[in-house]
């Protein structure tokens, strides 16, 4: 029996606007199972958003242009996670002067499970 899954976010965050701009988004991927994950690609496109509006910290991979749309796309890999370990990364969204909705289109992957996809939307109020 496979007992290796990938678990999906919250669909949805909020963020008053008076803290919205910039804002700091952090994602954290924890391994919550019994066994180590191990090559994890996360892969984070913003389709109404520009490249311009996202920076990630020294250090970190930066943020492209989405292949296939006009958003940026923001990857990154890691190695592995042991059980009951984290890894957070971080990535800055500016530019946000109204009340709106950011949707975040993800896909998570790992060497042995099937990958997830889905939409988180970050609402600023």
């Amino acid at each position: 029996m496979d007992l290796r899954s990938v678990e999906r976010p919250s669909n949805e965050l909020r963020m008053a606007k008076k803290l919205a701009n910039p804002m700091t988004l952090r994602f954290i991927v924890a391994n919550v199972g019994r066994a180590t994950a191990r090559e994890l690609l996360v892969n984070l496109s913003f389709p109404t958003l520009t490249l311009g509006q996202l920076s990630a910290p020294t250090g970190a991979p930066r943020a492209i242009q989405h292949p296939s749309h006009n958003g940026p796309l923001w990857a990154f890999d890691i190695d592995h996670v042991h059980p009951g370990v984290h890894h957070i990364s971080e990535l800055r969204i500016g530019g946000i002067t109204t009340a709106s909705s950011i949707p975040i289109e993800f896909d998570v992957s790992m060497a042995d499970a099937r990958a997830i996809r889905g939409i988180c939307q970050v609402t600023v109020t």
